[in-house]
C-alpha cells in the first residue's frame, strides 16, 4: 500500500511538471494576460481600412488584418474585421493626396464633413473595448 502511495505521488508529480513545462505556470499566464489587456486598453495603434458607414462622431469601417502597435509590433485581426470608430473634437482630420505611382503625396488640413463611405482611412488611436478612439484621422485621395 505504501509503494502504491509513493508510485501515485510520483506519478503525479511528473504530470505536473509535464503540464508546466507545456503551458507555463498559471501565474504567468494571467500576468501575460493582464499585459495584454493593458496593452490593448492604453497604448496607441495604428489601424487601415475602409469606411463602410459613417454616424454621428463615429463610424464603421472594414480594417486591413492588422493593427500597428506604438511599439512597432503588428497585431493580426484577420482579414477585414469591422471596427467601430470614435471621435471627438480633438480628433485631428487631414487629407492625404496620393499622386500617381504613389512616389509623391501633399497633406492638407480635414475636418469630419470631408469622409465619405468607401473611402480609405487610416486611424491612430487607442482602444477601449472593442471601440477605436481616433486621435487623428487621415483620408487618402488617390489621384
Amino acid at each position: 500500500m505504501k509503494n502504491l502511495l509513493k508510485k501515485t505521488m510520483l506519478l503525479a508529480g511528473i504530470v505536473c511538471t509535464l503540464s508546466i513545462a507545456v503551458s507555463g505556470c498559471g501565474s504567468s499566464r494571467e500576468t501575460s494576460a493582464e499585459a495584454s489587456a493593458s496593452q490593448e486598453a492604453g497604448s496607441e495603434v495604428s489601424v487601415s481600412g475602409d469606411i463602410l458607414k459613417i454616424g454621428e462622431m463615429q463610424f464603421r469601417m472594414k480594417a486591413d488584418n492588422k493593427v500597428v502597435r506604438e511599439d512597432g509590433t503588428i497585431e493580426s485581426k484577420g482579414s477585414g474585421h469591422k471596427v467601430t470608430v470614435l471621435y471627438d473634437e480633438e480628433t485631428t482630420f487631414y487629407i492625404r493626396t496620393i499622386y500617381g505611382d504613389g512616389s509623391s503625396y501633399e497633406d492638407t488640413d480635414a475636418t469630419a464633413e470631408d469622409m465619405a463611405e468607401d473611402m480609405r482611412v487610416e486611424i491612430t488611436g487607442y482602444y477601449e473595448g472593442k471601440e477605436l478612439h481616433a486621435v487623428q484621422v487621415q483620408l487618402m485621395k488617390f489621384e
